[in-house]
């Protein structure tokens, strides 16, 4: 990752072996040390808040014994679990664009062009780290989404002092794995969600499940996938979304399937010296929007041309927002 994080203290538990006697005795092994709570976790330059979730609000989030353990290793890490950048001197916001963790994801959320049009449009962009897919991904039906999404965007007003993170619309980004979150999280919240991408994931499929609640909502949906996916994803999920487009007109997905293109390997990916550089014409017409991430800006502008994602208000002077 691109940005320097601030020194941190490595925290282990280890089991201390003494002699006495002439026999080993095995001491008790110490208690967890835990990270604290109200450190602040921001990455910089890119992120400049950052917190870890307290576990009142992830304690009731389905969890594999496998799960508890990496939640248990991760509060003991000096990392955050939730990154926020909101746009320079922003008072307030009228979007959020959440992005759930998935190896690269988190750049989508850091490059320029895309913070540019966050700015432009005032958009908040969240980062989370440790919000499980089994709040809305996997799980059915989601009952515990109102309450997870609720609490950790609570948060995030709160750590941040914008109170329009409780309230404001979203676009929701997923990839590969957590390519369910955007539109899974559209059938739960037609009234929040103004636009969602999946990215290397599954298509919305048809038809919804019963627990959706959405009625007569239209919501923007891009599917981004290769033409080299892997199989699992191509064939359950690609292909008979295209084969069955005019089948099932009532749910529609904008769909771009990228020519000579597997599940990764753009010109411009993170760590490649393209990284952060014009892609070449030509490039551009082989390949759409993520491989040069100026395209997911120019889609992001799209969604708010007439600047209507929500009506301002005047803005009060309350001791949130100094």
């Amino acid at each position: 990752m691109r940005h320097s994080i601030p020194a941190t203290t490595c925290i282990g538990c280890a089991v201390l072996l003494t002699l006495a006697a002439g026999a080993m005795a095995v001491e008790p092994e110490p208690a967890p040390q835990y990270v604290d709570l109200e450190t602040s976790y921001a990455e910089l330059p890119y992120w400049p808040i950052g917190f870890k979730l307290p576990p009142e609000i992830t304690v009731d989030w389905p969890q594999s014994d496998k799960e508890r353990k990496r939640r248990e290793k991760a509060r003991m890490t000096p990392k955050a679990d939730v990154l926020v950048w909101t746009p320079p001197k922003a008072r307030r916001i009228r979007a959020a664009f959440l992005i759930p963790a998935n190896t690269d994801s988190k750049h989508i959320g850091e490059h320029e062009a895309v913070r540019k049009v966050a700015a432009k449009h005032e958009m908040g962009i969240v980062y989370l780290r440790a919000f499980q897919g089994a709040v809305i991904e996997r799980v059915e039906p989601p009952r515990l989404a109102d309450k997870g999404f609720d609490d950790v965007l609570s948060l995030v007003a709160k750590k941040t002092g914008i109170a329009e993170y409780r309230h404001a619309p979203w676009i929701t980004l997923g990839k590969s794995s957590r390519g369910r979150f955007p539109f899974r999280t559209t059938w739960w919240f037609p009234n929040r969600v103004i636009a969602s991408v999946s990215y290397h994931g599954e298509t919305p499929t048809w038809p919804m499940p019963p627990w959706s609640r959405v009625k007569d909502e239209t919501v923007m949906h891009v599917a981004i996938n290769g033409d080299q996916e892997w199989s699992g994803t191509w064939y359950r999920h690609v292909r008979p979304s295209l084969l069955n487009y005019h089948a099932n007109t009532s749910w529609l997905t904008h769909q771009l399937v990228l020519r000579n293109v597997g599940h990764g390997g753009y010109k411009d990916m993170h760590g490649s010296t393209g990284w952060g550089q014009p892609v070449p014409e030509a490039e551009r017409r082989k390949l759409f929007w993520i491989p040069d991430r100026e395209m997911l800006a120019a889609w992001l502008d799209l969604q708010d041309p007439d600047g209507k994602w929500g009506k301002l208000l005047p803005l009060p002077e309350t001791p949130e927002r100094r």
